[in-house]
């Protein structure tokens, strides 16, 4: 678990890292850029089709989108795991656009952490 929560922290700093002192200002996230980001993180889970997405919310700061957000799925055993937390970067260019997963997706307390400090970052 421990491990976990460092590679997790890592990832949070390195992608975030030119972001120190970020302002962001609420993003509108469109129907395309929600099943953008649902379809990217529905790839990191064992039962895609039972996802249940909530709380997703965006910012933008400098033209980087960073979008948080909860997700509920399946586990192998077939049940709800509880609400788990994914963070990421809504990239777009040149009309294509692409949601880079930067969370470890699970109902941890380390998740949280680092979801919250992410977020936090950009006043969501």
């Amino acid at each position: 678990m421990l491990r976990k929560y460092i590679v997790s922290a890592l990832m949070l700093f390195s992608a975030t890292g030119a972001f120190a002192g970020a302002t962001g200002e609420r993003y509108d996230l469109t129907g395309d850029d929600r099943s953008i980001i649902e379809n990217s993180v529905k790839e990191h889970l064992i039962d895609p089709d039972s996802a249940k997405f909530s709380e997703i919310r965006a910012s933008i700061d400098r033209g980087e989108i960073a979008v948080c957000g909860s997700v509920n799925a399946k586990n192998r055993m077939g049940g709800y795991t509880g609400k788990a937390p994914f963070y990421g970067l809504l990239k777009k260019s040149g009309g294509a656009s692409v949601f880079l997963v930067l969370s470890d997706i699970e109902a941890s307390r380390s998740a949280w952490v680092a979801a919250d400090s992410f977020c936090e970052m950009f006043k969501f």
